[in-house]
């Protein structure tokens, strides 16, 4: 819902026709028609009228700033950022515990007498208890047999709460873990409760996608829910099952700015289009060449205080991407690396970009994701990794 327009003047016949044609298509935020006629010299005949595009109204599910944070609010601590994760603020500032609402505060809700959880701002409903297990409490064990297909024929033909179901593609599974926790990568038993007795103490214990690994054939993406890491697992495997129900999550709308930016519409977010250069002093490939050049390698904190102290088209509010953010440009439908849309992101290198998310088994462990193939990495916060930046908002 991003732009508004005040419409030029309108008078009788053709304001009451206007009106209704608009109001008619339910993509129209606010009109304030008048009852009488008016002049056009008034300047209170004008309606505010919210429009979108032709793209975005024929896109599927026309929903907008809908990507959640990762969940994690704490932070590590140590002059590198590799101690314990305590509260936040901590020496090393920028880290994603420092940002726990952007683009939007993770937001759960218990659902349908309890058999389902509610992600407030993507509107996805999860099926609270994994494949084997019963009751608003999961009772029981959690199935680890179920192989890709079977995982996408149970989904399929599932009728809790009287909704349809289906296997969730991996952009989907990519937004249930709560990167606070680990083992399982979910508020199970420790606050809120909503995940109980959930898989995801074994090593490691895998939820199956819908989505196939374009360079892998055979296999289909898969996340681990001990830690919430991505990864590819042959379709034939024994693996766990959670149902997901709703309009389906949208891929990206990006728009590239032309001066180094690139907003993606779904998500709110505004993304440097160049990954840094290998100068480091902070500063990006150039743009204007195509991103050409060497792009360079931080370890973990300089990639956070590069972001941090980054100023790209006029703004100085760049931070280093949380995991769920830089998971949300992945292109899984990639057929060859990069796994990133390089009409919008070009001479993006097929390796590790850091995130600012600790990795919640290992506090002296960050998160990354590996733009060659699609799939999460973590590592020691020494190693040395590419580097991309995000802000929120256009």
């Amino acid at each position: 819902l991003r732009n508004s327009y005040r419409t030029g003047p309108v008078r009788s016949g053709r304001y009451a026709y206007l009106f209704a044609l608009v109001c008619s298509i339910a993509i129209v935020v606010s009109c304030s028609p008048h009852d009488t006629d008016c002049l056009e010299s008034d300047p209170n005949c004008n309606f505010l009228l919210t429009y979108f595009t032709f793209n975005d109204i024929f896109n599927t599910s026309g929903q907008f700033n809908i990507l959640t944070d990762s969940g994690q609010t704490s932070c590590a601590s140590g002059a590198s950022g590799d101690m314990v994760r305590t509260t936040c603020p901590q020496t090393i500032v920028g880290q994603d515990g420092d940002y726990p609402a952007a683009p939007n505060a993770f937001q759960l809700s218990v659902s349908d007498s309890g058999f389902t959880i509610t992600d407030i701002v993507t509107g996805l409903v999860w099926e609270r208890c994994s494949k084997g297990q019963t009751g608003t409490g999961c009772s029981g064990v959690a199935s680890s047999t179920e192989t890709q297909a079977q995982a996408d024929s149970y989904c399929s033909t599932l009728t809790l709460a009287g909704r349809s179901w289906r296997l969730p593609s991996i952009r989907e599974l990519t937004l249930f873990p709560d990167y606070e926790h680990a083992n399982p990568a979910a508020d199970d038993n420790d606050v809120n409760n909503y995940y109980p007795n959930q898989p995801g103490n074994a090593s490691p214990d895998f939820f199956w996608s819908s989505t196939a690994h374009q360079t892998s054939p055979g296999n289909y993406f898969a996340l681990d829910m001990r830690d919430g890491v991505i990864n590819s697992q042959v379709s034939g495997s024994g693996r766990f099952v959670r149902c997901v129900s709703g309009t389906q999550y949208p891929d990206p709308i990006y728009v590239n700015n032309n001066n180094g930016t690139v907003y993606d519409r779904r998500s709110n977010l505004l993304w440097s289009q160049c990954s840094m250069d290998n100068t480091g002093t902070g500063t990006l490939l150039d743009f204007s060449a195509g991103c050409s050049g060497t792009t360079g390698t931080r370890q973990w904190v300089n990639a956070i205080s590069d972001c941090e102290n980054l100023m790209l088209a006029g703004r100085t509010d760049w931070r280093l991407p949380g995991i769920r953010e830089l998971n949300n440009i992945v292109n899984f439908n990639s057929g060859a690396s990069p796994y990133i849309d390089g009409g919008f992101f070009p001479n993006t290198s097929g390796i590790e970009h850091w995130s600012s998310t600790t990795s919640p088994l290992n506090d002296s462990s960050g998160m990354a994701i590996n733009f060659g193939d699609g799939l999460t990495a973590t590592g020691a916060k020494t190693l040395f990794h590419r580097v991309r930046c995000v802000a929120t908002g256009p």
